[in-house]
């Protein structure tokens, strides 16, 4: 693995780490929201240590992530021994990869910025943008040079975001799918790279354990052994839309209906147009998984990837193609269609 780029996932992974421990601070004066909050941050860092293979620390998140789910069913949101003894040992076995990153990423030599320390660049011309301090034409260009400097290219991002699908796959016994990324002349800013890494780690989840087929299936169905995932970019004057969608079977829209009646967001005998109805998936808690697995089952990713996209005043949705697939029209084609303003970082530089 290159090393820079597992370092830079280990400090992605630090700062959901930080604030995942917060709960810690105060373990009896802790709130609803921000045990919510520590369930998604788990659910993420469990997300990408899997893609990278770190085996104990995913095995540790897992364990947290069963204790803060057992608190969230209690009268009251106090932490308990054994949370505070999962999330240490979160902390801990965290701690030791981190160390590992860092030796890694120190005997590296580079003459270019590194992703490191672009990001500490971006928190300096963050902390200079919001001050109202006075400024002449040349150290505006300055300025504005360097912010350009810590710009990435979106194809890059979306690369490292779902290129290495193969822990994920491997786990449900499945072929690593193939992945299409069509997202040239685009840039973001590392806030905004941070954000579309964060929601990937779960839509690539959702792809390969609920949507993908086992080869058996599709190749029944007339598909190649491995799935296929494809991400593409469309740029218009005021925002930029990102496109991703599988070729697994779809939405089970059953499924979807069943547990939109358990949760009440249906009401029996209520009639919904399925692109309503299919929105629901981006409820938090809201899953169609009958079993709780590493992988998946707690309701967690897409209410995690609408709240990563929505916190920078983005927006996410399902689209469904036209036509049902094949003759079971209980399962539906589709399409998550992010749109992310230009404001929000986004740069079409064609």
């Amino acid at each position: 693995m290159d090393p820079e780029k597992f370092y830079s996932k280990i400090e992605t992974l630090a700062v959901l780490n930080h604030d995942l421990q917060k709960l810690l601070l105060e373990p009896d004066r802790v709130q609803w929201g921000q045990l919510k909050e520590g369930f998604l941050n788990c659910h993420t860092m469990k997300g990408i240590a899997r893609a990278f293979g770190l085996r104990r620390l995913c095995d540790t998140l897992h364990q947290a992530e069963d204790e803060i789910q057992i608190t969230l069913g209690k009268n009251a949101p106090v932490i308990s021994a054994n949370l505070q003894e999962s999330l240490l040992q979160v902390s801990l076995v965290f701690a030791e990869y981190r160390r590992l990153g860092a030796r890694l990423h120190n005997q590296r030599r580079t003459d270019g910025l590194t992703s490191v320390s672009i990001n500490r660049v971006w928190k300096i011309i963050q902390a200079r943008d919001n001050t109202s301090l006075a400024a002449d034409s040349r150290e505006n260009s300055r300025w504005s040079e360097l912010r350009s400097l810590c710009l990435l290219p979106l194809a890059e991002v979306l690369h490292d975001a779902i290129g290495d699908l193969s822990e994920v796959a491997q786990a449900l016994g499945k072929p690593t799918p193939t992945v299409q990324i069509s997202a040239a002349s685009v840039v973001v800013d590392p806030d905004m790279s941070r954000v579309i890494q964060k929601s990937f780690v779960h839509l690539v989840r959702n792809s390969i354990d609920h949507g993908i087929e086992s080869p058996e299936i599709r190749e029944k169905a007339g598909k190649l052994p491995a799935g296929r995932v494809e991400v593409s970019c469309r740029a218009y004057q005021d925002r930029i839309e990102l496109v991703y969608q599988d070729d697994g079977r779809g939405l089970d829209v059953e499924k979807i209906r069943t547990r939109a009646l358990q949760e009440n967001l249906l009401r029996q005998g209520q009639e919904l147009d399925l692109e309503t109805l299919v929105q629901s998936i981006f409820v938090d808690g809201f899953s169609t998984s009958s079993e709780v697995s590493e992988i998946s089952g707690r309701g967690v990713g897409m209410s995690a990837v609408k709240g990563y996209i929505e916190s920078l005043g983005g927006e996410v949705k399902l689209v469904l193609d036209p036509s049902p697939i094949g003759s079971e029209e209980r399962f539906v084609k589709f399409r998550t269609v992010f749109t992310l303003y230009q404001k929000l970082g986004l740069r079409n530089i064609s």
